[in-house]
C-alpha cells in the first residue's frame, strides 16, 4: 500500500509517498496565492492509496479532496518520531516558538 503525506504550509507544500516504510517519491513547491491549485499540481501523476494532510492548508485540502484525512502538525511529528525511533517516549518537539512534550 502506498501512503502519501502532504504538508500545505503558508510558504511551501511538501509531498512524500511511502511504501513499505521507504520513501518512494517526494516533491516540493511554493504555496503561492492558491494552495489548492498548487496541491493539485504537486499531486499530478502521483500514485497513492491513502493520503493525509497537515499544515496551514490541511482543512481546505480535506474539503476539496474527498479521500483525504487531516492531522495536526504536532501529532504528525509525534507519529513520525515514534515510528522512526521505535522506542517509548517521552519526546520533545521544538518549533520556532514552542517546545511540546510528546508523552
Amino acid at each position: 500500500m502506498k501512503y502519501a503525506g502532504i504538508d500545505i504550509g503558508s510558504r511551501t507544500i511538501e509531498l512524500v509517498v511511502v511504501k513499505g516504510g521507504r520513501i518512494i517519491e517526494s516533491r516540493q513547491t511554493d504555496t503561492g496565492f492558491d494552495p489548492i491549485t498548487k496541491a493539485r499540481r504537486i499531486l499530478d501523476g502521483v500514485d497513492y492509496d491513502k493520503i493525509m494532510a497537515t499544515g496551514y492548508g490541511r482543512n481546505l485540502f480535506e474539503i476539496v479532496f474527498d479521500d483525504a484525512k487531516t492531522v495536526t502538525e504536532i501529532k504528525a511529528h509525534a507519529k513520525g518520531v515514534r515510528s522512526f525511533f521505535r522506542m517509548p517516549g517521552p519526546y520533545w518537539i521544538s518549533g520556532d516558538r514552542t517546545a511540546k512534550p510528546l508523552l
